[in-house]
């Protein structure tokens, strides 16, 4: 997150609009929050809803973050609960990855991700962390930041896990942040898709996912 303050808050909201043909489309708004209790620890959380006129409106997730960060290395525990209504179905998520940032521009983070999904009554439910169907997957980021200029900056991201959500590692998620920042203020510009496969050099993309959000710190 960009602009978090040596000491205090930082607070943000996201409005992200998710479309993959023949699957869903989603207007989901999300507020999250973030605090350092040291130099080193950072807890974070995050809540999001997803909008009516839309495919399953009503609660769409929640969850918490810790980091441990030193120096270029860091040490990150998420956990998450996702839900689609209209489905009556969800997922808990556990997190682990071990983050490096190798060079000023460049981060890259790979771990695993332990996914429980859950249906019918209990497809609300944060606490079910069994099922026949539950997946270890593995998860990863890579993100190069190739501008950074006074306020404005631009990164290229492949990743299938961001601070609330997870996407299948086959799918090669990649796309481009933007963050401007004005005052205390940061403006904050995604645009990502999801790459199925290549075929004769094309691409064939599975997916769009467009966010823009402002974060503050406090």
């Amino acid at each position: 997150m960009p602009g978090l303050a040596a000491a205090g808050w930082l607070a943000g909201a996201d409005l992200g609009f998710g479309f993959e043909p023949g699957v869903e489309h989603r207007l989901v708004l999300e507020a999250m929050a973030t605090r350092p209790v040291s130099s080193v620890l950072t807890f974070s959380g995050f809540i999001a809803a997803a909008l009516p006129g839309f495919d399953n409106p009503g609660l769409a997730r929640y969850g918490l973050v810790v980091e441990a960060r030193r120096a270029r290395f860091g040490l990150e525990l998420g956990l998450a609960h996702e839900e689609w209504s209209s489905w009556t179905a969800g997922e808990n998520r556990a997190l682990l990855l071990l983050s490096a940032r190798p060079a000023r521009s460049w981060t890259c983070a790979v771990g695993a991700a332990w996914r429980v999904p859950v249906f019918g009554r209990t497809y609300h439910s944060p606490f079910v962390w069994r099922a026949d169907a539950a997946e270890l997957n593995l998860a990863y980021r890579l993100s190069w930041r190739f501008l950074s200029t006074g306020r404005l900056s631009a990164a290229a991201y492949l990743a299938n896990t961001d601070r609330s959500s997870f996407r299948n590692p086959q799918q090669l998620p990649l796309g481009l942040v933007v963050n401007y920042e004005a005052s205390r203020w940061t403006v904050c510009a995604r645009l990502g898709t999801g790459i199925k496969g290549l075929s004769s050099a094309l691409f064939s993309p599975a997916e769009l996912d467009a966010h823009l959000g402002v974060e503050r710190g406090f």
